[in-house]
């Protein structure tokens, strides 16, 4: 019967189709997982080292600012009203020389009794900037704490990190010193070395951005910021304005 013939034939391709299908879904599956599993370990890599790098940065700005707080000339102008000359000209040369051999500070601070008494840098920051930094050095509760300001008049992105004096625990600061860092400079020379592939992104407790590489929009920045106050240490699935990111956070 030749019905039959081309019946079994057909039958015999749509088989072999089936198969094909299946085998080929198989491996996309296979092939996606072992994707996400490389590239999960790859980030975890990658991720502990921009942490190891960014703590190290910190805390050498920290110690930094400790030994600065230190300094003789500055510690007797933290503690006293009057204005002498000669020592001011010698906190001038201190804070310069922080600014000049570091290259990633844009100004150092004097601060003393809810005022910015000496500022240093190659950027003086504006009158609504230094209102900002007394503002938020006011609020704050400890040393470790991270200050993010947004200039938009000079279109520059800075956090703050200071060592500061405080008549009791958790109390305003009295006295003390701070460094204005920029964020795009210090990001650059962070995560210069990392894939160019990747956006790097490292947040503060309140979900500013204080160092980036390869950044996205502000929308995306968002997102992946609740994604990472909501994530387990592996690796997910993000979709961005149409495109699905593979995400990974620490």
């Amino acid at each position: 019967n030749r019905q039959y013939v081309f019946v079994l034939a057909f039958s015999y391709i749509v088989l072999c189709m089936i198969a094909v299908a299946t085998i080929f879904i198989m491996m996309s599956s296979w092939f996606r997982g072992y994707i996400r599993e490389k590239v999960y370990e790859m980030s975890s890599v990658q991720l502990e080292n921009i942490t190891e790098n960014v703590n190290h940065q910190l805390d050498y700005y920290r110690v930094s600012l400790q030994n600065l707080f230190m300094e003789p000339h500055i510690k007797a102008s933290l503690y006293t009203d009057n204005s002498d000359a000669i020592n001011e000209w010698n906190i001038t040369r201190y804070l310069q020389y922080a600014v000049n051999n570091d290259g990633y500070i844009d100004y150092s601070v004097i601060y003393q009794k809810e005022t910015l008494k000496q500022i240093i840098g190659h950027i003086y920051p504006s009158q609504e900037e230094q209102e900002k930094v007394l503002e938020l050095l006011k609020n704050s509760q400890h040393d470790k704490q991270i200050f993010f300001i947004d200039n938009e008049e000079q279109s520059q992105k800075r956090f703050l990190l200071f060592r500061m004096e405080r008549d009791y625990l958790n109390g305003p600061p009295q006295r003390g010193v701070l460094y204005a860092v920029n964020q795009s400079k210090i990001s650059d020379m962070l995560l210069s070395s990392e894939d160019k592939k990747y956006s790097y992104l490292v947040f503060d407790n309140e979900g500013n951005l204080i160092l980036g590489k390869n950044e996205l929009g502000d929308a995306p920045l968002k997102k992946i910021r609740e994604s990472a106050n909501e994530a387990e240490r592996e690796l997910q699935e993000l979709e961005i304005e149409g495109n699905t990111y593979f995400f990974a956070s620490s």
